[in-house]
């Protein structure tokens, strides 16, 4: 696992794990995560992308420390 998304997910644990919960429950296997950053700082509009990560959508749960039993009561 990259360095970004170890970071990404301390910084954005609830968000990272509703896509991954999302994921599962709807029987996706893989999911692309996309790293992007602003052109310029003072820009909201144009962004770079910085690269992509391919991975399965089990792993990303695993790294949450995620109970798949009780996926369905939390998010529905």
């Amino acid at each position: 696992m990259s360095a970004n998304l170890r970071n990404d997910l301390m910084n954005d644990y609830l968000k990272i794990t509703k896509f991954a919960v999302q994921s599962y429950i709807s029987g996706v296997e893989k999911m692309r995560i996309g790293f992007v950053s602003r052109a310029n700082t003072k820009d909201n509009e144009n962004h770079i992308i910085n690269g992509f990560l391919d991975t399965e959508t089990d792993q990303i749960l695993s790294l949450t420390n995620f109970n798949k039993i009780n996926a369905y009561e939390k998010f529905f």
